[in-house]
C-alpha cells in the first residue's frame, strides 16, 4: 500500500507550499503510480508530490516488539518514542 501526498506552491503560507491532496492507493506498483502522479500533478504548474509506503515497521521502546504504524504518525503518539512513554 502506498500513500501520495501532493503539495502546491503557495506564497501566502510560511513554508511556501500547501498540501493539496493526500490519498492511499492499494498497489505496490511504484513506477506506475509515479508516472500517473507526474502526469496528473505536473511540476511546471507548481506541484510537488511524495510517495510513501503507508505502513512502516517500528520497534516498541518498552517491550522491543516490532509493529507497523502509518508513516505520518506523530512522534508523541508513537510507542517507539520516549515522548509517548513519558506522558
Amino acid at each position: 500500500m502506498l500513500t501520495v501526498v501532493v503539495y502546491k506552491k503557495d506564497a501566502r503560507t510560511k513554508t511556501g507550499e500547501r498540501m493539496s491532496f493526500k490519498e492511499d492507493y492499494d498497489t505496490e506498483d511504484l513506477k506506475g503510480l509515479d508516472s500517473t502522479m507526474r502526469y496528473t500533478f505536473p511540476s511546471k504548474k507548481g506541484y510537488r508530490y511524495e510517495i510513501h509506503r503507508t505502513m512502516v515497521k517500528r520497534r516498541n521502546l518498552m517491550t522491543g516488539v516490532e509493529y507497523e504504524e502509518r508513516f505520518d504518525t506523530d512522534f508523541a503518539a508513537s510507542p517507539s518514542s520516549e515522548a509517548y512513554w513519558s506522558m
